[in-house]
């Protein structure tokens, strides 16, 4: 073989290993590269159908659908006090009273009165019983001559005057001022006109009461009710007779039930806002007047709807997108179009399908095509 050969052959085996060891060492490069990227521990669910509403929180204070303020009807100085905030009381039992000194001279004087103008009566109409009479007698006497038209006239005059009818009159009078003392009297004990509990009591003791100031608030603890105003956005989706929850924390931190008993068809003194009566149930008469009340109201809703938990969906670039993972073990991005959707979950309107996988954790990592490792039940 010359020498020319030795070299050419010496070349090619030269190239050959060179090839070799640059295939050979990105080959481990690009494996050192896939074995150095690092997964994404996401967590996925799986699409599914299920009812949807939307909810509104409003708060308000639970009133008595019947509470009453009850108000002095006299003028006095309190002289007793017998009930205090959270009392049951029945309808008619006393509930303060004031100083009757003044009110029963009043009765006293009218009483005197009543009797004088009973006893004028009585004498008026003796007196009128004597004339009537009289005045027969004369005219007996006119008619025979014996009398004259002078002395028929006068007697006639004095049956006439004591027939004005004045002196009943002044009885009628007598009694009614006689009944009216009476009845000022009464007031100075206050009652409660309705049966249920005391709410606030605005009055002690040797404290002065005018006419018409407030002495205390009862409300039927058995019907309640709490009055919101909902924005003009959510009006229309409520209607009397809808079921509502109502969470009042001072009263259990269970919800009750409430119902919507009216709502307003115009909004409140020209605001944007329209009032609603919810009625609650007060099964055990936990819950008392005053107390503050949340109302959950449900306004929109959609039956067995395609959804999936609200941090499934994200915002990118404008548009509402979920990754999904893929047969590769990594994180695919698709486009989705949503409807209507809670605090919890939202409506899937397009772009998955019933059952389909979605990141719902760890999903604000990910971009398309990441490496990810779903950590399902075992792993946790």
């Amino acid at each position: 073989m010359s020498i020319k050969k030795h070299i050419h052959l010496y070349l090619m085996l030269l190239m050959l290993t060179l090839t070799v060891v640059i295939l050979t060492g990105c080959g481990a490069e690009e494996q050192t590269q896939t074995e150095s990227e690092s997964s994404i521990t996401v967590e996925t669910v799986f699409a599914q159908t299920m009812d949807i509403s939307k909810s509104a929180d409003y708060t308000g204070l639970v009133t008595g659908k019947n509470e009453v303020d009850v108000l002095a009807e006299a003028s006095a100085k309190v002289t007793a006090v017998y009930v205090q905030p959270g009392d049951y009381v029945s309808a008619g039992q006393t509930i303060a009273m004031l100083d009757t000194k003044d009110y029963v001279n009043s009765v006293t004087l009218a009483e005197n009165n009543y009797q004088q103008a009973l006893a004028s009566k009585k004498t008026n109409d003796v007196n009128l019983q004597t004339a009537q009479n009289n005045l027969e007698r004369i005219r007996k006497l006119y008619d025979s001559g014996a009398a004259t038209e002078q002395e028929l006239e006068n007697a006639q005059a004095s049956v006439d005057l004591l027939s004005t009818g004045s002196a009943d009159v002044a009885v009628d009078i007598a009694q009614t001022n006689l009944q009216n003392a009476q009845i000022q009297l009464s007031k100075c004990t206050i009652t409660a006109p309705i049966s249920g509990i005391v709410g606030d009591v605005d009055v002690t003791v040797g404290q002065m009461l005018s006419t018409g100031g407030k002495v205390a608030v009862i409300t039927d603890a058995s019907n309640l009710e709490v009055e919101i105003t909902i924005s003009e956005s959510d009006i229309s989706y409520v209607r009397e007779g809808d079921a509502v929850q109502v969470y009042i924390n001072a009263a259990s931190a269970e919800p009750f039930s409430g119902v919507v008993s009216s709502v307003a068809a115009v909004t409140e003194n020209g605001s944007a806002g329209y009032r609603v009566k919810i009625d609650l149930n007060n099964v055990g008469g936990t819950i008392k007047s005053g107390m503050f009340a949340e109302v959950i109201l449900h306004t929109q809703s959609s039956a067995q709807t395609l959804a999936l938990p609200i941090n499934a969906v994200i915002t990118k670039a404008g548009q509402s997108v979920v990754y999904v993972p893929n047969e590769e073990g990594r994180a695919h991005q698709i486009e989705v179009t949503t409807g209507l959707s809670n605090n919890e979950y939202i409506e899937i309107t397009g772009g998955i399908e019933l059952g389909q996988e979605v990141i719902t954790s760890g999903n604000t990592l990910v971009s398309e095509g990441s490496k990810i490792k779903v950590l399902n039940e075992e792993d946790q």
